[in-house]
């Protein structure tokens, strides 16, 4: 390997919003990559605690060969407002991301730059594979799937269909282990602002220049707790108020889908303008993207509504999909909120007085999943 003047700046960016319990591991982690010439971003997107303040103390008590560089956003930005002001800020080409309740393994830096470079700096995205930890930093079983068939430590290349990619938008890039160029953000602009799905984009654009890779080598710990996105929409409520929670959280999703593939189309135009890809490809990725735009505008619509323009949407989400899953999961949504979290409120009533019966009479238990 060569010697440490002749590598790239690369940048490793810690991304916080109200993170106090977690954020100082993340900041150690961050400082004890063994990757230099390194460049670390803290930034903080306005936060409510002292999440911000610890970062500053760390940074000033910091006395390694990194580059520290702070950011307090002034006001709330939401994630893809705040990864643009971090790729502005950004002196590196490559930058490697983190959350600020993950812990980035000392080598991760090292092992993703070396992996560019070996990919001959095609790689505008990779990922790898990660370790899941509780709220309190214990490795548990995995609650997401490695889907990965590779080699450990094999670097693979994803030629993706973009159809494809837009219909399961995979293979799946966790965000807690991505690292992109630089040059995907002068290519296709900043993100929009209010983008929630950033590693979805991101990794779309990479889809459109064949440019994403994978490690398959774990060199994150993923926290999972109950303020994660991604654990706390599958959980049951066990009250009105919970359940009040995750029906807002659900529509939520909804909005953040639309908004995820409206980013799409505009990546598309900008992939067809500048030569990146032929038109039959933009047409058949034109055609499902806006479908999948159309889906979840329908949805959204649906949700926002009273019950006789619900029966409305519902006959137009009906014909605008192969399948009926959705309309199974939707109709339920055509009674009344109050009604339907009283029948829900029944059935988990119901199913937990099952499973007692169930236990005291000796006989297995089957797990069943909250509708």
């Amino acid at each position: 390997m060569t010697g440490s003047f002749e590598k790239p700046l690369v940048t490793f960016a810690v991304f916080a919003c109200n993170q106090e319990p977690f954020v100082r591991e993340a900041v150690k982690a961050a400082l004890a990559q063994t990757y230099s010439p390194l460049e670390i971003i803290l930034s903080d997107d306005c936060s409510d605690d002292n999440t911000f303040t610890i970062m500053q103390e760390m940074a000033a008590s910091y006395k390694g060969p990194h580059q520290i560089r702070l950011n307090r956003n002034p006001v709330r930005r939401s994630i893809g407002g705040h990864f643009n002001t971090v790729v502005g800020m950004a002196s590196g080409e490559f930058i490697v991301v983190q959350a600020a309740d993950d812990i980035s393994l000392p080598q991760r830096t090292l092992v993703s730059w070396e992996a560019w470079e070996k990919s001959e700096r095609r790689a505008t995205s990779l990922h790898t594979d990660f370790i899941q930890i509780d709220i309190d930093g214990q490795e548990i079983d995995p609650v997401f799937k490695n889907e990965e068939k590779y080699e450990p430590g094999q670097l693979m290349a994803q030629l993706v269909d973009p159809v494809c990619y837009a219909k399961t938008l995979k293979p799946i890039l966790f965000g807690c282990t991505h690292a992109f160029c630089k040059s995907l953000f002068n290519t296709f602009g900043n993100l929009p602002d209010d983008i929630v799905h950033e590693d979805d984009v991101i990794g779309f654009r990479s889809v459109l220049v064949n440019g994403l890779f994978y490690i398959n080598e774990p060199l994150v710990k993923y926290r999972l707790h109950d303020t994660n996105m991604y654990l706390r929409k599958n959980q049951s409520g066990l009250d009105i108020k919970a359940l009040e929670q995750n029906e807002q959280r659900f529509r939520r999703d909804i909005r953040n889908r639309e908004t995820m593939y409206a980013a799409f189309l505009l990546d598309l135009q900008t992939a067809k303008s500048q030569g990146l890809i032929d038109e039959q490809v933009f047409e058949s990725t034109h055609q499902e993207v806006e479908r999948l735009r159309k889906q979840y505008h329908l949805m959204g619509k649906y949700l926002d509504s009273g019950f006789f323009r619900r029966l409305y949407f519902f006959q137009q989400l009906k014909q605008s999909r192969q399948g009926d899953f959705y309309c199974t999961f939707l109709i339920t949504r055509l009674l009344p909120r109050p009604i339907l979290f009283r029948l829900r409120l029944l059935k988990h009533r119901f199913a937990l007085v099952n499973r007692k019966l169930l236990f005291l009479k000796g006989l297995p238990i089957t797990k069943r999943t909250a509708s």
